[in-house]
């Protein structure tokens, strides 16, 4: 199972939600993230070398912050991955469960206007429409 993780309450609940439905299965808990302000650096005429150093911090962070997400689950050490990526949501999550061939995708859907559910997107949307295997989609305001 592949649970997409923001560190946000709605990827919690999803997350929950799915240890409780599959308490046996491998967990796989992913967290894309796409460097802040990187493409203002180099117009700004930042080195590679900063820019590289920008990136690690970056993960770095989102590595830290996974490892007390993942802490928050009762679940054995040996059946929970955690995967931290740069790049497009969407992609590293959908990417992540083929690779491992997960039976289900958990995605937590954040409340959007109607200008982002049309216009925008989510990414639990696109996850619907690529995912080669179920997709869960645990709403906001879940129990």
């Amino acid at each position: 199972m592949v649970a997409a993780v923001d560190f946000s309450q709605p990827s919690r609940k999803a997350a929950a939600c799915a240890t409780q439905i599959a308490p046996k299965a491998d967990f796989q808990f992913v967290h894309a993230f796409e460097v802040e302000f990187e493409s203002s650096l180099r117009l700004a005429g930042a080195t590679e070398d900063k820019v590289q150093a920008h990136r690690r911090q970056a993960q770095e962070q989102a590595m830290s912050t996974m490892e007390q997400f993942v802490s928050q689950f009762a679940f054995p050490r040996e059946r929970i991955w955690a995967t931290v990526a740069r790049g497009y949501p969407p992609t590293v999550i959908i990417d992540r469960a083929t690779q491992v061939g997960a039976e289900l995708v958990v995605v937590g859907k954040h409340a959007a206007g109607i200008v982002e559910q049309l216009m925008i997107g989510s990414v639990a949307l696109q996850g619907l429409e690529r995912a080669q295997c179920d997709v869960l989609v645990v709403p906001e305001g879940a129990a």
